[in-house]
């Protein structure tokens, strides 16, 4: 995990994601968007439980690590993702039986 060629693969990830939150903005019709913003969801999942099970919680959450405020962040990201899906599937089937 802490490898320059895992850190680069994070890192082109991050970028490929901003790049489809711009084009999203722009070409906000298009149907593949759910799908990419799902599958960089569980990219950045995968990435936050693997930390987690090779650190320890202790130990990736130790405040006094340089990384503290930026393992903060990416739970932050990660939890804010996974709630977004949430709730979108919970206004699409509320909006489903709304038509019933």
């Amino acid at each position: 995990l802490n490898s320059k060629t895992f850190q680069l693969g994070v890192a082109m990830l991050i970028a490929a994601n901003a790049l489809v939150i711009g084009l999203e903005t722009d070409l906000p019709d298009l149907p593949c968007w759910n799908v990419a913003e799902r599958t960089f969801l569980c990219f950045f999942t995968v990435e936050l439980v693997a930390k987690l099970i090779v650190y320890g919680p202790t130990e990736y959450f130790e405040y006094q690590s340089p990384d503290f405020w930026w393992n903060a962040f990416d739970v932050s990201i990660v939890s804010l993702g996974g709630l977004d899906v949430m709730l979108s599937y919970m206004g699409a089937g509320a909006a489903g039986s709304a038509g019933a």
